[in-house]
């Protein structure tokens, strides 16, 4: 896999208490993943090539995540053989592993997007159609997942995606369906509630299990509803261990008294509405928040840089600036405390929080990071767009490493993943890729 070199100017802060102990969540939360009846390519498992050394160093605070799949509930039990058999997972409620007999050998990928949902574009002209989008894996139904698409539904698979039911059949079905899920979670604790986008980027919020939507932003309230500029909803962040805390960054300039950077945050899964004012020199664009543990929130966007707050959002230090470009997709830590978080210019590594460095070698990072718990994988350039013919987009390294990446053995593809996951009882990883559709791989 041939790696792209980048290097970016770093702002380094000497952030007071740096060395702090960090709370973060378990590291082996299950987190989504689609599968289709569809054949794909075969592949050895074999990689080759990598990259390594140590990038530009990033001074600053520590940062602990919530790891794919967000929230609290990480599966601390047994892991069991596939069938229906429940396991003591450490969560609120057992964790159920259902039965996903058609799985093939490890290494051997499987487009698996569900037959009904198109992943062709016009010969000419503007193609409004990207396939398939964000998704989620049931934190405590290990092979249940639920996809999102562009424009044409959410489906769902109990058997790791060997089938597919559309989902959003009930109330707000048509307003999801016609826009784009480009950012999807799941409760960890109740996970028949939902939250994704639909048209318009307004965002929604199921309470039975995605049949049934209702909006949640924007806001019924009048006032809220006016403070951002066509409510263009951009990411949700849940906070750690309160499942119904969580905040709202958007995709367009706040208003009135709020610099154009600004948060809606609720701890009351959606009721209830408190504005958080960004600093008045963000420029925002394609900005997300990231929880660190109770009181440490973590910026970033592509105009922006990285920041960090240690007091909620009160005040923040800058660990990189723009040239870093926009940090995307989820946090990730793996077993022994390392975090990792993806990045246009390549993924970031901090061994203790405190200090943070652009892995040498690596790609554009948007999907996220996941591990099987001996390796970590990543998939490059998932932007929904063409990147070239037969390209090998992932990397994976060993998570006692992760420092040294090589290419894993991949389908040739013209896309990257917008979305990936790891469902740990069944060894499989998920990875979502727009019009080139939706994919699985057991790793082990």
């Amino acid at each position: 896999m041939a790696f792209l070199r980048s290097s970016f100017a770093v702002l380094i802060v000497l952030a007071a208490g740096a060395g702090c102990s960090l709370l973060a969540p378990s590291r082996d939360e299950l987190s989504g993943g689609k599968v289709a009846a569809r054949d794909g390519a075969t592949v050895d498992d074999s990689g080759a090539g990598g990259g390594s050394g140590a990038g530009a160093g990033l001074g600053g605070a520590g940062v602990t995540t919530g790891t794919e799949g967000g929230g609290e509930g990480g599966n601390g039990g047994a892991i069991v053989e596939a069938g229906s058999d429940v396991v003591d997972s450490g969560q609120d409620a057992p964790l159920t592993i259902l039965g996903c007999d058609s799985l093939r050998a490890v290494g051997q990928w499987e487009q698996i997007t569900p037959p009904e949902v198109s992943l062709a574009c016009p010969d000419s002209g503007y193609c409004g159609n990207f396939g398939t989008e964000a998704f989620v894996l049931d934190p405590q139904n290990a092979g249940t997942i639920y996809l999102g698409t562009s424009a044409q539904g959410i489906w769902k698979s109990s058997n790791c995606g060997s089938t597919w039911s559309q989902l959003n059949t009930g109330s707000n079905s048509t307003t999801v369906s016609a826009g784009t899920q480009r950012i999807f979670e799941i409760d960890p604790v109740d996970p028949k509630v939902m939250y994704t986008k639909g048209n318009n980027n307004a965002a929604f919020k199921s309470t039975n299990g995605g049949v049934d939507w209702a909006t949640l932003w924007p806001p019924a309230d009048a006032v809220l509803s006016k403070i951002v500029d066509f409510n263009v909803v951009g990411y949700l962040s849940l906070y750690p261990n309160e499942h119904q805390h969580f905040l709202l960054s958007f995709g367009a300039n706040c208003t009135g008294s709020f610099p154009k950077v600004c948060f809606a945050e609720t701890k009351d899964a959606g009721a209830t509405w408190n504005m958080i004012a960004g600093r008045a020199e963000w420029l925002g664009g394609d900005a997300r928040v990231w929880f660190l543990d109770a009181s440490t929130w973590l910026y970033g966007s592509g105009s922006d840089g990285l920041w960090r707050s240690p007091d909620k959002g009160v005040t923040w230090q800058q660990l990189a600036d723009k040239s870093l470009g926009a940090p995307i997709g989820r946090l990730f830590r793996a077993a022994d405390g390392t975090f990792y978080l993806g990045a246009v210019t390549g993924i970031l590594r901090s061994k203790d929080g405190a200090v943070w460095t652009l892995i040498s070698g690596t790609q554009f990072v948007s999907g996220g990071i996941v591990s099987d718990g001996a390796s970590l994988f990543a998939s490059s350039f998932g932007l929904c767009g063409e990147h070239g013919t037969n390209q090998q987009f992932y990397s994976s390294s060993m998570e006692t490493d992760g420092k040294t990446w090589s290419a894993l053995a991949a389908p040739g593809m013209t896309q990257g993943a917008w979305s990936v996951g790891y469902d740990l009882p069944h060894h499989v990883y998920y990875s979502s890729n727009c019009r080139q559709g939706f994919w699985r791989v057991v790793t082990r």
